[in-house]
């Protein structure tokens, strides 16, 4: 993985881990959410062990990850329908 300024959010440390790993173990919902929504994190990138993102945090974590990836597509003026 790249370090300092303009890193790749889905380049992968030497355990196979992103950014979205590391911000789902620690709960951190926003982020989850501008990862996936904004910079195009996939859910299912498993690490060096194949377990993807999902496996860190409970179901309530992604439930509002889920809930704030909604909020994102309809507040983003790109979205031209406007719906999730």
């Amino acid at each position: 993985a790249r370090r300092g300024r303009g890193g790749d959010p889905k380049d992968a440390d030497k355990r196979g881990w992103n950014a979205l790993h590391c911000a789902a173990l620690h709960g951190h919902i926003k982020a989850c959410a501008a990862l996936i929504y904004d910079a195009d994190a996939s859910k299912e990138a498993g690490d060096k062990l194949g377990h993807p993102p999902t496996r860190y945090g409970d179901d309530t974590v992604w439930m509002q990850v889920a809930e704030e990836v909604d909020r994102r597509k309809a507040a983003d003026p790109k979205n031209k329908t406007g719906k999730k």
